[in-house]
């Protein structure tokens, strides 16, 4: 009966815990860039929008795929037959990829992802209105970004299982105590 004692209060706070690391976790998600995507219709397989595409390195290396791009092309997904297209930038006022380069590194040519009113912003033939006029300089992303997330997330997972090891070695020591 002592055992009940020791052990209710030690699983209680091992439950307490899960709870609020599961709830820290979803509160995570819902800011993380996976929660921004919204469904597209009109495309024979699913296709999600974003209201940005990955803007350095690291979220791209999130979503990349084994894609090899070509010199003076951009590409992109075509409702019109659900393929992934590629289109000549030659038009482009701004921001058309020098060389050929892989998906991995299509962050840096932000243009060719860069779409306003159905175009390529940085497409000379592209109707823009007056009041969205971009600049013509290539947007600079900050490729060293920190994502916190991951670090919250990790700082809070090792505190719960810190925490909640003392609580267990405590008690298992105060069993052992009482025992003797």
């Amino acid at each position: 009966m002592d055992l009940h004692k020791n052990i209710l209060p030690v699983l209680g706070i091992l439950l307490a815990s899960f709870f609020l690391f599961c709830e820290s976790i979803s509160e995570i998600q819902q800011f993380s860039p996976a929660y921004d995507c919204k469904e597209t219709s009109g495309y024979k397989f699913p296709v999600y929008s974003r209201p940005y595409c990955p803007r350095n390195e690291k979220e791209w290396n999130r979503r990349k795929a084994k894609l090899n791009c070509s010199k003076g092309v951009c590409l992109y997904l075509s409702k019109e037959n659900s393929k992934l297209n590629d289109t000549e930038c030659k038009t482009f006022e701004f921001g058309c990829p020098p060389d050929s380069y892989s998906v991995d590194e299509l962050f840096k040519y932000p243009s060719c992802v860069t779409v306003e009113n159905g175009c390529f912003s940085a497409d000379k033939c592209c109707q823009r209105s007056v009041l969205n006029t971009p600049q013509h300089t290539t947007p600079r992303f900050d490729t060293n970004q920190t994502d916190w997330t991951q670090i919250i997330t990790s700082i809070g997972i090792l505190l719960i299982l810190f925490i909640n090891g003392v609580v267990i070695y405590v008690v298992v020591n105060k069993i052992k105590k009482g025992n003797s």
